[in-house]
């Protein structure tokens, strides 16, 4: 008989009070770029929007290479996730149908992530935006010339998304991610998840938009903005 797994809840925002709330590291240019609104969709929801433009002075951002980004980063250590544990990440994302689609190469965005706990470097999980996809790319170094996995998911044209994504950070076989996307398995992969090195035994969520290159290479892209609702993050406990 297999055994029923319980986990402990460690987040959980819906926005209803219209902040992004006070646990979390904001990762952003200017105070305006996350903002709390009224989900775009018609729901009866709060939704964080993040919002970035290319002509943005991004030299204030809290990273190593002050990249394009609006996101948060739940890095507290409370809420790090301990390498060899089961976790369960769920969040909903709206991308809107005015999106401006990226037309060059190499210039992919990221809309959330698991990162390593260091502030430099590939994230093990990510979720990105390239030109009109989706892909669900992982890594095992820092430079992400070693990727684990690389899936293309599919459209994101006017795309409201439920993702669930259970996650067993480790640096050997012993690792695991799964992701569900409105409900359906879209990616099963068991292997390295994690980082071996001993400043990346631990990992943490972000959620927002994350364009690395946008200042560095070819970009058709002005605006980016993109809309989160309804985060939460399990711990399996037994």
């Amino acid at each position: 008989m297999t055994r029923q797994k319980i986990y402990s809840q460690l987040i959980f925002t819906n926005f209803s009070d219209g902040t992004t709330d006070p646990w979390v590291q904001h990762s952003i240019p200017n105070s305006g770029d996350l903002s709390v609104v009224d989900d775009p969709t018609g729901l009866p929801r709060k939704v964080m929007k993040s919002s970035i433009n290319c002509s943005e002075d991004f030299s204030t951002v809290p990273t190593i290479g002050h990249e394009p980004r609006a996101d948060v980063i739940l890095n507290q250590p409370q809420y790090l996730l301990d390498t060899g544990k089961e976790y369960v990440y769920e969040i909903s994302t709206f991308i809107p149908s005015d999106l401006q689609i990226e037309t060059y190469d190499n210039n992919q965005h990221i809309i959330f992530q698991i990162h390593h706990y260091i502030n430099s470097g590939s994230p093990p999980f990510s979720i990105i935006i390239d030109k009109s996809n989706y892909t669900c790319a992982g890594s095992s170094d820092l430079n992400w010339s070693n990727r684990s996995y690389n899936y293309n998911l599919g459209s994101i044209t006017n795309d409201l998304g439920d993702w669930r994504v259970l996650y067993t950070p480790f640096y050997s076989r012993g690792g695991r991610v799964v992701v569900w996307k409105d409900n359906n398995i879209v990616l099963d992969y068991k292997g390295i998840s994690a980082y071996r090195t001993t400043d990346c035994t631990k990992s943490y969520l972000v959620f927002g938009n994350y364009k690395w290159n946008w200042k560095t290479l070819p970009s058709s892209v002005i605006d980016l903005v993109t809309y989160y609702a309804d985060v939460k993050l399990y711990k399996e406990v037994s």
